[in-house]
């Protein structure tokens, strides 16, 4: 996946949400538009191109409130939203840094 790809299924609106991701931006108060908007600003940091489940990436957005991480994949032509979550300690020092998991 690359950034332009994730650009252009934002711009023709082919984003498909899993039950899981909605689930998450609800409780993280990320309206579906935020996220969107945020889609089309954010960049990839950390990619995935040998998921057992399809090619997919990490993607780092920012709304009003602070960053959040998308895990994004492709199902079909869609681009598909698996997760939706804000990086924290223990698993993140920072919105890029990866700590130590347990």
């Amino acid at each position: 996946m690359d950034e332009n790809l994730i650009k252009e299924k934002v711009k023709e609106e082919l984003i498909q949400f899993s039950e899981h991701s909605i689930h998450k931006m609800d409780e993280n108060d990320i309206s579906s538009k935020e996220l969107i908007e945020a889609l089309y600003n954010g960049e990839i940091i950390e990619d995935y191109p040998e998921d057992e489940r399809g090619h997919s990436c990490l993607f780092l957005c920012k709304d009003n409130k602070d960053f959040f991480h998308v895990v994004l994949g492709q199902k079909e032509r869609n681009l598909f939203v698996v997760t939706v979550y804000r990086p924290s300690l223990p698993k993140f020092i920072d919105e890029r840094t990866r700590g130590r998991e347990e």
